[in-house]
């Protein structure tokens, strides 16, 4: 049986320092792949510092997802999930839904349009 999850408040979630992967010390980026599997398996997702990316970088990279989400549903569908067998690609919301699962998705889309987009957190 699966373990039950709990919530998790923002600063509950997290924060992995990247730099042992830059330092070149064999055990200190052992250490690192140890943590982050830990962390994947225990919580499932994690913050990152330390990663290099610039800001320009995070800023190109988060136009480009907000392209992607405003292009019609059409144009995101010749990228469906359902297009290849490597789980990679977009997944609309509620397609083909049960009943109790359409509820559950408009609340997801509800927190979403008031979270203003801050999803992805990147530390320095």
């Amino acid at each position: 049986m699966l373990p039950t999850a709990r919530k998790l408040a923002f600063t509950d979630v997290p924060v992995i320092d990247l730099a042992p992967a830059w330092s070149g010390d064999a055990a200190a980026r052992r250490k690192l792949a140890d943590e982050i599997a830990d962390v994947c398996g225990r919580v499932g997702f994690f913050y990152i510092r330390n990663h290099r990316l610039s800001d320009a970088d995070i800023a190109a990279i988060s136009a480009t997802s907000a392209d992607f989400h405003n292009l019609p549903l059409e144009a995101k569908m010749e990228v469906s999930m359902t297009k290849n067998n490597h789980a990679q690609g977009y997944l609309p919301t509620c397609t083909g839904c049960r009943r109790a699962t359409r509820r559950v998705c408009r609340k997801i889309s509800r927190r979403r349009s008031r979270s203003s987009g801050r999803g992805i957190k990147l530390e320095r």
